[in-house]
C-alpha cells in the first residue's frame, strides 16, 4: 500500500473519466505537476463535488505509486473565493496555459508556485501589480523549459 501524501496545489485541467469520476492535472507545491483521478467526482453527493475549480487554492491528499495518482481529499478556502470572470481571469488562463504545457512531470518547482499563488491571490484587484507578476511567473515558467513537455504532444 502507497503512502498519503498533503500537498497545496492549483488546479490546471480537468477531464471527465468515465460517467462518475474526473481526472485532474494539478501543479503542487511539493511535487511540481501531477495527475490525480477524483473517483465519483461528478455526483452530487460526493466529497469532490464542486472542490475542483481553477484559480484557487486547494489542499489536497492523494496516494498511489503510479503516474496515476488517486485523490483522497480536497479542502479549499472559501473566504478567498472569487466566482467573477474578469479580465484578471483571462490572464489566469494564460498562465494555467504555460504551466499545462511547458513543465514536466513529477519535478519539484517551488518558487514558480509561490509566484502563481501570488498571482491567483484574491487581492489582485490592482492591473499593474497584475502586470508585474504575470511577467514575472511567465519568465519563470519559460525558463524552466523552453520546449513544450512530449508526454503532451497531439497524436494526429
Amino acid at each position: 500500500m502507497s503512502q498519503s501524501n498533503n500537498d497545496n496545489c492549483f488546479l490546471l485541467h480537468q477531464r471527465s473519466y468515465g460517467e462518475t469520476s474526473i481526472i485532474a492535472d494539478v501543479f503542487t507545491q511539493k511535487s511540481g505537476k501531477i495527475s490525480f483521478i477524483a473517483k465519483g467526482a461528478k455526483k452530487p453527493k460526493s466529497k469532490f463535488f464542486g472542490y475542483l475549480v481553477p484559480f484557487q487554492k486547494l489542499k489536497i491528499t492523494y496516494s498511489g505509486r503510479s503516474e496515476l495518482k488517486t485523490l483522497t481529499s480536497i479542502d479549499r478556502d472559501l473566504a478567498s473565493n472569487s466566482n467573477t470572470f474578469s479580465k484578471v481571469s483571462y490572464s489566469l488562463l494564460y498562465i494555467n496555459e504555460l504551466l499545462m504545457k511547458l513543465l514536466p512531470k513529477d519535478a519539484k518547482h517551488e518558487e514558480l508556485f509561490v509566484a502563481t499563488k501570488e498571482v491567483c491571490l484574491p487581492n489582485r484587484s490592482s492591473q499593474q501589480n497584475l502586470t508585474c507578476l504575470l511577467s514575472g511567473c511567465q519568465i519563470r515558467v519559460c525558463g524552466r523549459k523552453a520546449r513544450p513537455d512530449p508526454s503532451q504532444r497531439r497524436v494526429r
